[in-house]
């Protein structure tokens, strides 16, 4: 079984990746036409949202890589890629520009834009996907998978935290302060890149 420091890690690189609070302008945007039950709503929605499709990904993410005719040495390399290129957007990432929501957009519930495009893929992208089934199947066990579970459960807990409390937490970080968050999100993220490739390659097969 893992130790607690590497549930630790994990639980932190996860919150990296998916970077609730960096996105709060964004979710402020798309659900501006909403009342406040409507955003609570769409805040609900995206937290179960990623939640799900995290859990969903946990138990079944190997199967679908080993039927795709990979391993998951060759998917822990690409899942690295991945991971950095978005590591590297973070840190590239520039402040956060006014955001036209279309017709389309407005037209929508809370529930269906807290699904697409909030829950996925903008909070359960590629890169989240790739962390947890990578940890997933580090070790087997019911505990190991249980811990794996719970912490998937909590980080969908802070992601609705902090879409109910979007508003008070936009303005008391402003923009300076989200972007020093998602500065380090993006060190996180690269760091934890560099760790699945390298493990993908020394792990492969063939190489």
């Amino acid at each position: 079984m893992e130790t607690w420091s590497e549930y630790t890690r994990f639980s932190v690189g996860l919150l990296a990746l998916v970077d609730p609070f960096t996105s709060i302008p964004l979710f402020l945007a798309l659900t501006s036409h909403l009342t406040s039950n409507g955003r609570i709503k769409a805040a609900l929605a995206a937290a179960v949202t990623v939640t799900v499709t995290l859990l969903l990904f946990q138990y079944t993410g190997e199967s679908v890589v080993e039927a795709l005719g990979s391993s998951l040495p060759s998917f822990q390399i690409a899942g690295g890629i991945v991971i950095a290129i978005v590591g590297l957007q973070m840190l590239a990432m520039t402040p956060m520009p006014e955001v036209n929501v279309d017709d389309e957009v407005t037209g929508q519930s809370g529930i269906h834009i807290g699904i697409v495009p909030i829950g996925i893929p903008m909070l359960g992208g590629a890169g989240a996907i790739a962390k947890v089934i990578v940890e997933s199947h580090e070790r087997t066990g019911i505990e190991h998978q249980g811990i794996i579970s719970l912490i998937i459960i909590c980080l969908g807990i802070i992601v609705a935290i902090a879409y109910c409390a979007a508003g008070p937490i936009g303005r008391v970080l402003g923009t300076a302060g989200l972007m020093v968050i998602n500065r380090l999100a993006g060190m996180i993220v690269l760091a934890i890149a560099i760790e699945m490739i390298i493990e993908g390659i020394t792990t492969h097969p063939g190489l």
